[in-house]
């Protein structure tokens, strides 16, 4: 691994980056930094406050090439894998190869650490119960984009969860000052409403979300009524 001849061949041909410039450009134009050169691997980088990714391609040998690939995202949570080729080394059909896998089948991490990846995120960790954490990541995602209405009702969610009432009512009337054509905003605060016993204030809540058009609001307020006052 590594062996002189090795390092001779990359050396006549100007080098690991002039070798893979087609490959390196296509991340560097991604916004990752080239980090580090020598005499058999790159390295790029990608950073942010969110999370980091590291790319390494390391000649080694004339004709194998290996990727390694390091993802670390918010909260300490890590991936790793490599993808190792055998072929010839300057041809197009690995680059192709190597950036179809990368950004198509092992890595979503094209997107980096926009919001998108952050809610999705959020949203699986919340349908599995850690409301903690997805809170963490709501809150990250709404500092990009505070008048969010599903981020700021997902914030409201999870305080609720947590049984901090007063915080998650403050951010439902958020959302209703702000958004108040919004009928998840409606449905979102009946069943607020329910959680604490207020169903006075569920019901207007979803009748007002039925008079917007949520269906659910109105099989709700339907079966509420009819559970609380007969048909």
């Amino acid at each position: 691994m590594f062996n002189n001849r090795t390092k001779r061949y990359v050396r006549e041909q100007g080098g690991m980056y002039e070798l893979y410039r087609e490959f390196v450009d296509i991340f560097i134009n991604d916004g990752f930094n080239l980090r580090e050169i020598n005499s058999y691997s790159v390295y790029l980088h990608y950073g942010t406050e969110n999370g980091k990714i590291g790319i390494q391609i390391v000649q080694k040998s004339i004709n194998e090439v290996v990727l390694f690939v390091g993802e670390e995202l918010p909260f300490k949570r890590k991936n790793e894998f490599k993808i190792e080729t055998i072929t010839k080394i300057n041809s197009s059909m690995l680059f192709e190869k190597l950036v179809s896998e990368l950004r198509l089948v092992k890595y979503p991490y094209i997107d980096k650490f926009d919001n998108e990846n952050i809610i999705n995120s959020a949203n699986n960790l919340y349908y599995q119960g850690n409301f903690s954490e997805a809170l963490k990541l709501y809150n990250e995602a709404e500092k990009t984009d505070s008048e969010n209405t599903k981020i700021i009702l997902q914030q409201a969610g999870c305080y609720s969860k947590l049984g901090l009432n007063d915080k998650a009512l403050e951010l439902y009337k958020k959302t209703r000052r702000n958004d108040p054509q919004n009928s998840l905003v409606y449905l979102c605060l009946g069943q607020y409403y329910f959680d604490v016993d207020n169903t006075l204030q569920a019901m207007v809540a979803l009748r007002k979300g039925a008079d917007l058009g949520c269906e659910t609001c109105k099989a709700m307020y339907s079966k509420f009524s009819n559970e609380m006052f007969g048909d």
